[in-house]
């Protein structure tokens, strides 16, 4: 028997143990608020969930371009086109 992901989002325990951050950070129903939360969490495998989750806003990702993780660095360029990967870059300057 397969399992299914939530068709609505549930609440999450404070403080979230490290299986509910990486559920929520790969589940395509988490808020953009949580998803932002997430976006610099400590975990490194939590960030890069949320780096791969297409329901990630633009401003988030954006946030995530600087991140200490290269591999999430990578992410992040690949999600975003390269005439946004632009601009970003021409921000952080």
């Amino acid at each position: 028997m397969t399992q299914r992901k939530p068709t609505r989002v549930l609440p999450i325990q404070e403080p979230p143990v490290l299986e509910q951050r990486l559920y929520w950070a790969d589940n395509l129903c988490s808020p953009p608020n949580l998803l932002e939360k997430l976006s610099v969490d400590p975990t490194r495998d939590v960030r890069r969930k949320v780096a791969l989750n297409p329901s990630t806003p633009l401003e988030v990702l954006k946030g995530m371009v600087r991140d200490s993780d290269s591999v999430i660095r990578l992410y992040v360029r690949v999600r975003l086109d390269s005439k946004s990967w632009r601009k970003v870059l021409r921000a952080l300057r």
